[in-house]
């Protein structure tokens, strides 16, 4: 039943995403074609100038979409009337938060693979080929002990981004699932959780920073720095295995929260 609900969601997130991708797509063919007629003309410059500003706007509306749609499909599944259909299968709710994460999270790997292939489109030709030299200068300059752990690098960030994307899925999720707790105004209220949730954030932070800078010398941040200059191939291992076990945490948490909420306090009335 897992896979037909997956199935299910990643063809209720195709019917819209895949229009804008399209329109990204065809954005970008026109930006291309206009630069085989590029002339100081003024009327030129006007069109040039639309085309540019169409296809910047469909990179950024391509790139938001599959958040923007999780949201409001998880939302609309599980907190309106289409509650009762969502719960009534037989699939926990561990597997509803982690099929609706997911699917959002295949279509932002597409997005961001759409998006790639439309910046190949508007550069091809001169501008793509002084790129891909660059690309290699710039990788001929890599130390040969640093080249070996380039793709591990890479994977470990793009890990890094899935987990970033999909705890950024579920704290939207846990803002309106704390939101669905209100009697009226439910929207608003998990609005409202969210800027409340970005305030405290950004106190703890300050209050963080201030201490830091109150006690930095307690810090053995020359320790830090030693390491970093002796064994800066591990340094940076360690600082993305940080960050992912850090997203992974917070990924966790917010999970949680609407899990819990979903299971003991749910109310589709």
């Amino acid at each position: 039943m897992v896979k037909k609900l997956f199935k299910h969601e990643l063809f209720a997130l195709s019917r819209v995403l895949f229009i804008m991708q399209g329109i990204l797509l065809v954005a970008s063919v026109f930006l291309r074609i206009l630069q085989f007629f590029e002339t100081e003309h003024f009327v030129y410059s006007i069109v040039f100038f639309f085309a540019a500003l169409l296809y910047g706007t469909a990179v950024l509306v391509n790139l938001m979409s599959p958040m923007v749609m999780a949201v409001v499909r998880y939302y609309r599944n599980l907190f309106t009337a289409e509650g009762y259909l969502s719960f009534s299968l037989p699939v926990t709710v561990a597997q509803h938060l982690i099929v609706k994460a997911l699917s959002a999270l295949v279509f932002q790997v597409i997005a961001w693979g759409v998006t790639a292939l439309s910046l190949v489109i508007v550069m091809a030709g001169d501008v793509l080929h002084e790129v891909g030299l660059a690309a290699e200068y710039l990788f001929k300059q890599i130390p040969a002990d640093a080249a070996g752990h380039i793709f591990l690098w890479g994977v470990e960030l793009l890990v890094f981004f899935a987990v970033l994307f999909l705890s950024q899925a579920f704290l939207y999720y846990g803002c309106i699932s704390i939101g669905q707790l209100a009697r009226k105004n439910r929207v608003l209220a998990a609005v409202g959780v969210y800027f409340g949730y970005y305030v405290v954030t950004q106190i703890l932070a300050t209050i963080l920073t201030v201490l830091m800078a109150i006690f930095g010398d307690r810090i053995p941040f020359d320790a830090l720095v030693e390491f970093a200059g002796t064994h800066p191939i591990a340094f940076v291992h360690l600082c993305l295995g940080s960050m992912l076990l850090l997203a992974a945490v917070f990924t966790a948490l917010y999970f949680l929260v609407s899990h819990t909420i979903i299971r003991k306090r749910l109310n589709l009335e």
